[in-house]
C-alpha cells in the first residue's frame, strides 16, 4: 500500500535528476518500484525464493519473507527471524533430528544486510534521500536506509533507468573495518518483477565473488514456523 499511495502522491516519474517533489526520496523510490515491475506487483510481493551460483561453484538457495525474516541453504542452514539468527543442525549419525545453534549476536546485523542487498530495503523501511552523485559517469540517487537492528545501507540507482546499481555498508568486528557491497550488473524478469541476475558481492575486493542468478520464485508458500 505504502508504495502504491506513494507513486500516486509523487505524480509521474520523471527521468534523469528531475525530482522536484517535496519527498525526493518517495518519487525515487517510485521510481525504482516502477521500473522494477510496478508498484501494484511489489506491494503483493510477500516471499520469494532464489538460487544462485557464487563463481560457478555449488548453488546457494535464499529464501526471504518481507520485511525482514532470511533464509539460506548452502553448505548449512542459516535462519534470520528478524531479530536473532541461528544455524539448523542436520541428523546425527544415528539419524536423529537436528537442533537449533544460535549464532553469536554479532552476526545478527549481518544477515540484515544479506537481506538489504538481495532486496532494496527502501520499500521495506524509510529512507533518506542523499541527492544526486556520480557513479563512474552516470548519475545516480542516493538513498540511506536504516534497518531495524540499526546498520545503513546506501543504495545508488541509476537516474535514468531507476534501477539499483550499489548497495553497501560499512561494519566494525573485532575492530577491524569492512564495506561489504553488492554490484548490480545485470536483471531478469520473474513474474513481471526484475530480479538482480549477475552482480558482485564481497566484504572486502579480495573476498569479491561474482553471483548469477539461477531461477527464482514469487510469492513461495512458506511453512509458518519456516523462519523461526
Amino acid at each position: 500500500l505504502w508504495i502504491v499511495l506513494c507513486t500516486i502522491a509523487c505524480g509521474n516519474p520523471s527521468a534523469g535528476g528531475g525530482h522536484r517533489n517535496a519527498d525526493p526520496a518517495g518519487q525515487v523510490i517510485a521510481d525504482c518500484a516502477e521500473a522494477l515491475g510496478g508498484g501494484d506487483l511489489l506491494e503483493n510481493l510477500k516471499t520469494f525464493r532464489t538460487t544462485t551460483s557464487w563463481d560457478g561453484g555449488d548453488p546457494v538457495v535464499t529464501e526471504v519473507q518481507r520485511p525482514n525474516r532470511f533464509r539460506t541453504v548452502g553448505r548449512a542452514t542459516l535462519v534470520f527471524d528478524g531479530e536473532r539468527a541461528a544455524r539448523l543442525l542436520g541428523p546425527d549419525e544415528g539419524g536423529a533430528e537436528g537442533g537449533v545453534e544460535l549464532l553469536d549476536a554479532e552476526v545478527w546485523k549481518d544477515f540484515e544486510i544479506d537481506l538489504a542487498f538481495n532486496f532494496p530495503a527502501f520499500f521495506d523501511f524509510p529512507a533518506e534521500y542523499l541527492g544526486l552523485d556520480s557513479l563512474d559517469g552516470v548519475p545516480v540517487h542516493k538513498l540511506l536506509v536504516t534497518l531495524p537492528l540499526g546498520t545503513t545501507i546506501t543504495y545508488l540507482l541509476d537516474a535514468d533507468t531507476h534501477l539499483p546499481l550499489v548497495a553497501k555498508t560499512e561494519v566494525t568486528i573485532d575492530g577491524t573495518a569492512y564495506r561489504p557491497q553488492r554490484i548490480y550488473h545485470e536483471f531478469r524478469e520473474i513474474e513481471g518483477i526484475l530480479f538482480p541476475s549477475r552482480f558482485e558481492q564481497g566484504w572486502t575486493p579480495e573476498t569479491t565473488q561474482v553471483g548469477v542468478l539461477e531461477s527464482a520464485e514469487v510469492n513461495v508458500g512458506f511453512p509458518e514456523d519456516h523462519f523461526q
